[in-house]
């Protein structure tokens, strides 16, 4: 419809909104053109869309561009190793094989033979035309016979029918002379070709043997191409809790980008040099040619040394079998299945960019663990481990945690009953002197740089103080000392008794020195440094003390080593000439300590400082820990940690410093910080100086351990585990299943008691070995004189047996001069050790009776081959044998020895124990093979049977009985802390159920525990 308006304006300023929405008011709603604003806003939402489509495909989907690059990388890669491998072959089997395969396919590309290959086809088409007509002939010969025999039986005519078939047999016989005809031309034309066909098919064979690798390669650089560009993903079913508290599954996309986690291929990762032309033809020849594949980075104090790390986008996982097989990695959804989030934490599901997936972004409550604070996560699943396998870092930091004593001020989820590091102050004053006890608090370290002991700081009349209040607490101390010294002593006998008795296991002393930067408990650096032991104690309370430990301490950690008197004297003369003095000291103890003002004072400081949490106090035994919990320090945000004045400078100088060292702190998202703060920073700063944050108004009281850059690191990473996380049944080790439980406590049990100072056990262990072998360096054999690997000990002895020697150990091994200590263990804590090692090999939690009636006709043939084997020039029995006896008594082998584990032993020693003396007379270029080829019929598994019966009948029925614990004056009346000796022997007899996990148990006969367990093909008994 026209304008029928003359003051309207015939067209509205589009360029002008306010002038065009103005006039359009005044135009009549039919009369309104839209062309110009639909027009608009299509080209609006087709730019929106295009933005839309580009910023998903390009900005949204980085991994595309990885998997691409990734699948260029590793043709380059397969391409290399292809090359390499064809390299390995001998050029001279190359060319032969090369040349003979040409020679044959010349063969197989002659006229003759092709001409032959054209007549078989020619011939084998009328072979087909020639079989079919034969075919169809029979089978309608076998329809005529079939109606002849049936008018036959119904007496009919038959003579058409007769005629017709012999016709048909005629002409079938003619067929089948064509068929013959046929068959032998094409045998004889297939026999001209047979043998070049032969030849070029072995030819080919040993072709692709020569070249399996290089095949194999190949396939696999196929395989690449058809690599679809994809998301790649692991779910773990019912990981987490949602804000219901609900489990729900957890989805990792880690993978879609870290394409070689698991890819062997890419298992040479990074090269280590001091020469630079080495580093870059090793870039060049690995075809490392853009610098985002790979790092270079200077170590070394003086940056001497180079190192180029390939990008973990192009790297394998470090321990494949462990932390990827052994954790189900990437496996189809299901029980036990974990993913990458699992242990490096960060956003599984996020593939927009690193930052999002590795979590680097503010408020993320698990960004990535860097470094190795990844080994944090092993806490987790595993948190009653103490040597974590191929995490050496969170294993330093918990038996740093374990052996400083933290947990005596700081509440931490499974150190409940932990009882405290330190020794007990009730009686202290017949131990050392107030002087001795001043310097000792002022600095402890100034007596030995391994000391745990922190340093509280404290000031003269603090110190002074203090000194005063823990000698009037042990004024009235009930110790008395049992054995006397008597004076004397011989201190170069002492030396020697130091070795053999075994103390050389616990302390250092002289040549026995521990690492003075490392104070981890394990080895000599288990007890205190003895270097200058005669200026802190006297002479009389230390002939007590190594007579009868637990006389001063009931709960001492320090075992009786059944010293007699001369031995006791010899050791007090050889350690009382140790000397020293307090290396910085600075002050000494002055004036009068019996002031009641001074030693409230001290009280008050002692339960400020918390020293009851590490030591025993008389009155204090019930006191709450002093300072905060850490069951989720790990995940505490900087928002909760009090920096102080710190400045940001001095925080980024913590990061500076163990970057340098190459320790690097873990990463995090650069927005979250203000003035470099960070959970990480915080911690180291805390470690190093443990009252850096404190401020006028806001005072700290945490002593300094003075710890080393490593301990501070190690400690740091323990911490970091601290979150409190959830892991749900099924995943990791269930902390409440009995076998992981008692392996939890024993692995605590051997670590606290020092077992691991002679015995290796389990993957750690047997540090006195050193000092062995130094001093019987040139001997027969070193195993004759080491503490005995424990490793199978669940497995190889007798339950009984193994509660008693650990009532009171007697001699097993004539040749081991460290003796076997005496700890007077209560049954729960035998307990411990038994269902260690039972748990070690999954056996069960009973104790067994192994008596079983003996096969004569076993034994007898068992003595022939005992006699033959000559088994007495290393063992004895009942004391007759070898002089000097090398290897144990066999008399006490029937109530020791696991009948199942000495037919293993006799068939594979060495496999069992490497490196061990016994001989394996059944095993023989790695097969069982018979030690008498005459005896039993030559069969192996009957003579290792016949040997062990025989061994079984000629034992004692009688368990040794047990070593007291101490010979106090000529008596061996010491009264133990669970009771008194008598009772002691009566519970090591028989020992009772209820020390079992997890339920008491009856007796049970070995035929009702019969196992499927095999060892090198030989039944159980």
């Amino acid at each position: 419809m026209a304008n029928t308006n003359p003051n309207m304006p015939k067209k509205a300023p589009w360029w002008n909104p306010a002038k065009y929405f103005a006039v359009r008011k005044n135009i009549p709603i039919e009369q309104r053109s839209y062309t110009k604003i639909y027009g608009i806003l299509a080209i609006l939402l087709f730019s929106f869309t295009v933005w839309a489509v580009l910023d998903e495909v390009m900005t949204r989907r980085p991994w595309k561009d990885i998997q691409a690059d990734f699948k260029e990388f590793k043709s380059t890669r397969l391409n290399l190793e292809i090359k390499k491998e064809k390299a390995k072959i001998d050029p001279t089997v190359r060319k032969e094989l090369k040349k003979r395969l040409s020679d044959l396919e010349k063969q197989m590309q002659s006229e003759s033979y092709k001409k032959t290959l054209d007549d078989i086809d020619d011939l084998e088409k009328k072979l087909y035309v020639a079989k079919r007509d034969y075919t169809f002939t029979k089978s309608t010969d076998d329809e005529t016979y079939s109606i002849l025999d049936k008018k036959k039986t119904e007496h009919a005519d038959t003579t058409s029918t007769g005629h017709e078939l012999r016709k048909l047999d005629a002409e079938m016989a003619q067929e089948k002379a064509i068929v013959d005809n046929l068959l032998h031309q094409d045998t004889v034309l297939k026999s001209r070709i047979l043998p070049i066909q032969k030849a070029y098919k072995e030819a080919q064979r040993v072709n692709d043997s020569v070249y399996a690798n290089v095949i194999a390669l190949q396939r696999k650089l196929e395989a690449v191409d058809k690599m679809p560009i994809a998301v790649k993903q692991t779910m773990l079913v019912n990981y987490e809790k949602t804000n219901f508290n609900n489990l729900k599954m957890r989805i990792d996309r880690c993978e879609t980008c870290h394409l070689s986690y698991a890819d062997p291929l890419f298992k040479n990762d990074t090269l280590v040099s001091t020469d630079k032309g080495e580093i870059k033809a090793w870039l060049k020849a690995n075809k490392y040619n853009d610098e985002e594949h790979y790092t270079i980075k200077k170590l070394g104090a003086n940056k001497d040394t180079t190192v180029a790390v390939v990008s973990a986008l192009f790297r394998l996982h470090p321990n494949v079998d462990l932390f990827i097989k052994g954790h189900k990695i990437g496996e189809p959804p299901g029980a036990g299945v974990l993913g990458c989030t699992s242990c490096h934490g960060g956003q599984g599901p996020s593939i927009v960019s690193s930052e999002f997936a590795h979590g680097f972004q503010e408020h993320w409550a698990e960004p990535l663990l860097t470094g190795h604070y990844v080994e944090a996560s092993c806490q987790n699943c595993h948190s009653g481990k103490m040597d974590f396998e191929g995490a050496k870092w969170i294993t330093m930091g918990k038996k740093l945690f374990t052996d400083f004593g933290c947990y005596g001020c700081h509440s931490m989820p499974g150190y409940e009953d932990v009882p405290g590091q330190a020794p007990s102050l009730v009686s202290v004053t017949k131990k050392v002197t107030p002087e001795w006890i001043y310097q000792w608090i002022k600095n402890p370290r100034g007596w030995g740089k391994t000391s745990r002991m922190p340093n509280f700081m404290l000031s003269d009349d603090e110190a002074k103080a203090v000194t005063a209040f823990i000698v009037d607490q042990s004024k009235n101390s009930g110790y008395t000392a049992l054995a006397h010294y008597g004076g004397g002593g011989d201190a170069a006998r002492g030396k020697e008794t130091f070795f053999d008795a075994g103390c050389v296991a616990c302390h250092a002393i002289d040549d026995y020195k521990g690492d003075p930067n490392v104070r981890v408990k394990e080895g000599n650096l288990f007890g205190s440094n003895l270097n200058k032991e005669g200026s802190k104690v006297t002479k009389e309370w230390l002939f007590d003390w190594l007579k009868n430990p637990k006389n001063y301490l009931k709960h001492s950690r320090m075992p009786s080593l059944r010293l007699t008197d001369e031995e006791a004297a010899d050791l007090t003369a050889y350690i009382m000439g140790h000397t020293g003095v307090n290396d910085d000291a600075k002050s000494s103890l002055t004036g009068d300590i019996t002031d009641t003002k001074l030693i409230k004072q001290g009280e008050s400081l002692v339960r400020s400082y918390g020293c009851f949490g590490c030591h025993e106090i008389n009155g204090m035994e019930k006191e709450a820990k002093v300072s905060v919990a850490l069951n989720t320090f790990g995940k505490k945000t900087p928002g909760e940690l009090f920096f102080g004045n710190v400045d940001g400078k001095t925080l980024e100088g913590f990061r500076d410093h163990f970057k340098k060292i190459g320790l690097p702190l873990g990463e995090i998202e650069e927005s979250a910080i203000h003035e470099n703060e960070d959970w990480y920073t915080w911690t180291v700063g805390k470690m190093r100086n443990s009252r850096i944050y404190a401020t006028e108004r806001i005072p700290q009281k945490m002593p300094n351990f003075q710890m080393s850059d490593q301990e501070t690191f190690a400690l740091t990473v323990f911490l970091r585990s601290q979150t409190g996380a959830f892991v749900p049944a099924g995943y990791g080790d269930p902390a409440k299943e009995p076998v992981q439980q008692a392996l939890d406590r024993g692995r605590m049990f051997v670590h606290w008691n020092n077992c691991v100072g002679c015995h290796k056990i389990e993957s750690a262990g047997g540090y006195v070995a050193k000092y062995i072998n130094e001093k019987f360096a040139g001997n027969e054999n070193l195993a004759y004189f080491a503490p005995p690997f424990l490793g199978p000990e669940g497995d190889r002895v007798q339950e009984q047996w193994l509660h008693q020697f650990l009532s009171g150990p007697f001699k097993i091994r004539p040749l081991v001069k460290l003796r076997m200590p005496t700890y007077g263990f209560s049954d729960a804590e035998i307990g411990t050790a038994t269902n260690y090692f039972l748990g070690m090999h999954r056996r069960p939690f009973v104790m067994t009776s192994y008596d079983y009636p003996v096969n004569q006709t076993l034994a007898s043939n068992g003595k022939l081959l005992f006699d033959k084997l000559k088994c007495l020039s290393c063992h004895t029995m009942g004391g007759a044998g070898a002089n000097p006896a090398k290897s144990p008594d066999l008399e006490n082998t029937k109530k020791r020895l696991r009948p199942e584990w000495i037919t293993q032993w006799l068939a594979h020693p060495d496999a069992m124990m490497p490196g061990t003396p016994m001989t394996g007379f059944w095993w023989s270029s790695g097969h069982l093979a018979p030690a008498d080829p005459e005896i039993l019929g030559g069969d192996p598994m009957m003579q290792i049977k016949a040997v062990a019966e025989y061994v079984h009948s000629i034992g004692k029925d009688v368990i040794p009985s047990p070593t007291p614990y101490a010979i106090i004056n000529g008596s061996d009346k010491y009264i133990l802390p669970n009771g008194d000796y008598e009772a002691a022997l009566a519970r090591a007899e028989m020992p009772n159920a209820s020390m079992l996990l997890p339920k008491p148990a009856p007796l049970k006969k070995q035929s009702e525990l019969l196992t499927t367990k095999k060892s090198k093909g030989i039944s159980m008994r």
